[in-house]
């Protein structure tokens, strides 16, 4: 579990975001006591989303052998 001071969440929330896309539970502080706690969402999302991927791999019978757009979007804001 990691920490970060409100201060910290108010200017620098992208990278705190990132921690919990990443599946970590942040503790906000104030004044050095907890006061909140952030965590990732449930895994199931309420809106059922096709799986491209599985589409693909119907329509021409292999994988892919690189990241997806979005995949390389989110990593590369994340490691910013």
């Amino acid at each position: 579990m990691k920490t970060a001071s409100i201060r910290e969440v108010q200017h620098d929330l992208k990278h705190i975001l990132c921690w919990i896309q990443a599946g970590e539970t942040v503790t906000i502080t104030k004044r050095n006591h907890p006061v909140a706690e952030l965590r990732p969402t449930s895994k199931e999302s309420p809106v059922k989303r096709p799986n491209f991927k599985e589409r693909l791999l119907e329509t021409f019978h292999q994988e892919l052998s690189h990241p997806s757009n979005a995949e390389l979007i989110v990593e590369e804001r994340c490691n910013r």
